[in-house]
């Protein structure tokens, strides 16, 4: 896992393949970008521009993906990541191959508080509970990027 300020992408731009075309799409987006798919390089790099309401992560569980990493960037807003390695964590709805997703329950190990210019870096060895409320319930704008692993 990863957990930074874009504006220290530099850094990280050679840990995956991809993510030099995804910070070069998180450094030039404009925050007015619609939700949807953007393909930055067909399945291989593709950005999620989500806009939600945060909730309480009691009613959340940890997911995973095997064959993605997740570069989750807050566009405005805030929440919080719930992060654990999957050890210690139970796996409570089995992996569905076609969305690339597994869920499971268990204890936080950290909490990454997103603000608007944070990212992290989720490899599939991490365990992940975003959109989680963190002062209270409140909209929040995020582009999660799909780095093929």
């Amino acid at each position: 896992m990863i957990y930074d300020h874009l504006d220290q992408q530099l850094r990280y731009r050679n840990c995956h393949p991809g993510l030099a075309l995804a910070f070069d799409y998180l450094t030039t987006l404009d925050p007015e970008t619609p939700d949807g798919r953007v393909d930055l390089d067909g399945d291989r790099v593709f950005a999620l521009v989500q806009s939600y309401e945060t909730s309480p992560a009691s009613g959340r569980q940890f997911e995973s993906h095997y064959n993605y990493v997740d570069l989750q960037y807050m566009v405005s807003g805030e929440e919080i990541i719930y992060h654990s390695p999957l050890g210690p964590l139970k796996e409570s709805v089995p992996y569905n191959p076609e969305k690339d997703l597994i869920f499971y329950t268990g204890e936080a190990a950290q909490a990454l508080i997103m603000t608007p210019g944070m990212f992290t870096v989720l490899f599939p060895q991490d365990g992940h509970m975003p959109c989680c409320s963190h002062r209270a319930d409140a909209p929040a704008k995020k582009v999660v990027i799909k780095l093929r692993v």
